[in-house]
């Protein structure tokens, strides 16, 4: 993720928009989309995801105000949004504008005063395809808005600032993997992330080994989808087996012995769900070692 001079792409659409500046530039700022190789389900169950970065992009044209007005000119709807950082109100869920509020909101919330700006986002990542672009316009935004009050965080800390305005304020339970990705990643290197302790390890792709995206067609929203209903079946199974394994913090603590022993103890739906966590958890850790062991023979 970084600040970058262009691309023309972005300035030609914030000029388009809201005219040219005098002595108030525009300046544009970027974050990738990301991929994950294996681990479904398993970052909000504490688990261990192998995401990557990709090569396309969010970008964010961006220029101060001298009021309390944030406008953000949504490329891809070709709408312009006002909003009032002083009464940033929930709205409707999966409307482009709760990820604008949300990103300021929880900006806010750690105690900055942003100031007013007009931003202008464009992009190439497929909307609701999976590839993480609502994480990667949280992060964009984010930096364009931090930068442009001229405060400064933590990548880490600003990854879980932007899962929490996604969980909080849009309403889509994510669990970290996609904002960390986002704002940890580097390019040609996967992420083995333990999501219960955050801590991470970089991996090489090998040199020459692609990567191959399909885009099935099928979109999605997070907010408004089956992924919440998900979510809260995994809830609810972990809070069965807490009563039962004594300790268990998250899902993907539990092991395969303690699932064969207390597995009765779910319905079938419950069991199906648990299971692919330890199983899923499992074939992460397997797939680190692979990869690993592939940069020893390149």
């Amino acid at each position: 993720m970084s600040q970058v001079n262009g691309p023309e792409k972005a300035l030609t659409e914030f000029n388009r928009v809201f005219g040219p500046r005098a002595g108030a530039w525009p300046r544009v700022y970027q974050a990738p989309g990301r991929i994950n190789l294996i681990g479904e389900h398993t970052d909000y169950n504490g688990g261990h995801v192998f995401p990557a970065t990709i090569d396309l992009h969010t970008r964010v044209a961006i220029a101060p105000r001298n009021d309390r007005v944030l406008q953000v000119h949504d490329g891809h709807g070709s709408q312009l949004y006002t909003l009032d950082l002083d009464s940033l109100g929930q709205g409707e869920k999966g409307q482009p504008a709760e990820y604008f509020k949300a990103v300021a909101w929880v900006l806010q919330e750690r105690g900055l005063q942003l100031p007013g700006c007009d931003a202008a986002i464009t992009g190439n990542i497929p909307l609701g395809g999976g590839l993480s672009s609502s994480a990667s316009l949280e992060l964009a935004l984010a930096l364009a808005l931090l930068d442009t009050g001229g405060f400064e965080l933590d990548r880490s800390e600003l990854a879980l600032l932007c899962q929490r305005a996604e969980v909080e304020f849009v309403g889509a339970r994510c669990g970290i993997m996609d904002q960390f990705t986002v704002a940890l990643g580097e390019r040609n290197r996967a992420m083995l992330l333990d999501c219960w302790t955050q801590a991470y390890e970089l991996i090489d792709v090998p040199p020459g080994l692609k990567i191959l995206i399909i885009h099935s067609g099928v979109r999605h929203r997070v907010s408004t989808g089956s992924y919440n209903s998900r979510r809260q079946e995994c809830d609810e199974a972990l809070g069965v087996l807490q009563e039962a394994v004594a300790g268990l913090k998250y899902l993907a603590g539990l092991t395969a012995d303690q699932l064969d022993q207390h597995g009765g103890l779910l319905g079938s739906v419950a069991l199906k769900r648990v299971r692919h966590v330890v199983t899923e958890n499992r074939r992460v850790l397997d797939a680190g070692k692979a990869l690993r062991a592939c940069l020893l023979y390149t």
